[in-house]
């Protein structure tokens, strides 16, 4: 497989002409991020080219199409959920928060507290928190992954700091967020996936949306409550002047037994 984290700190290059798993990963990695490579083949053509090129332009490297050391550092995040940083003359705590985020300030960038790829995960008992978006990430390849959480206690300012991409159920879980959206979910390729929380409880410091979407997807509400700063309006498309994903399955979102400060809610 693609081992970035190997790869961060060795000299193997991918170029143009390249083909087998490592490239395939990493188009797969591009392609999820919007740096579309034509396909994920596992061959680094034109196109997977011109998708690095603009990758690293993005990301002030050398826009040379060549994934060398500085770019598979770059890319190690998006890979593992985690940064190796060699410590460097100079380096100081304020220099590498600046690179890499702090748990300290706000952001509105990924921020994962938890990320992972693997197609089974199960998570329970534990407090999850981050300053910025997507706190905790479980995307599996192709979004075919099942997730199970159980006493989880959430706490993220950002957006989508629950979005599992496949089957996901969460119960007897708290969430706490402030003014963005909480839950999002990706179940594109099979109707079948879905997001279900179930006895669960849902508060924000402020006026805030339970969820957003913007490729195709389905949430289940359980015997959920919600306090006044949940916002009483449903899960909708994520964005109002563009579209991501015309999602042809269209909006399924659907509760049972919910409350939102003791009157029914959805």
């Amino acid at each position: 497989h693609y081992d970035a984290a190997t790869f961060a700190f060795s000299s193997h290059l991918l170029r143009q002409g390249n083909s087998g798993p490592q490239v395939a990963n990493m188009q797969y990695l591009l392609t999820d991020h919007g740096y579309a490579c034509g396909g994920v083949d596992g061959i680094f053509g034109p196109k997977t080219d011109g998708a690095l090129r603009r990758f690293q332009a993005s990301r002030g490297l050398v826009s040379d199409g060549i994934a060398g050391r500085d770019t598979h550092r770059t890319l190690l995040p998006w890979y593992t959920g985690y940064v190796l940083h060699r410590i460097e003359r100079g380096d100081t705590f304020w220099k590498l928060a600046e690179r890499y985020g702090t748990t300290v300030e706000n952001t509105t960038r990924h921020q994962m507290a938890v990320f992972g790829r693997a197609t089974r995960t199960i998570i329970v008992n534990c407090n999850i928190c981050a300053d910025g978006n997507d706190a905790l990430s479980l995307w599996a390849p192709e979004g075919n992954g099942m997730y199970y959480h159980a006493d989880l206690s959430l706490r993220c300012p950002g957006v989508d700091f629950l979005c599992p991409r496949g089957w996901c159920y969460a119960t007897r879980c708290q969430f706490y967020g402030d003014s963005r959206a909480i839950v999002w979910h990706d179940g594109r390729g099979d109707k079948s996936k879905k997001l279900v929380i179930t006895n669960s409880h849902f508060d924000a410091a402020s006026p805030t949306p339970l969820g957003r979407y913007h490729h195709d997807s389905q949430f289940y509400f359980v015997s959920c409550s919600m306090t006044k700063n949940i916002l009483d309006s449903n899960i909708s498309y994520a964005y109002t002047d563009k579209v991501l994903d015309p999602c042809p399955w269209g909006q399924r979102v659907f509760f049972f037994n919910c409350t939102r400060v003791g009157m029914a809610h959805g």
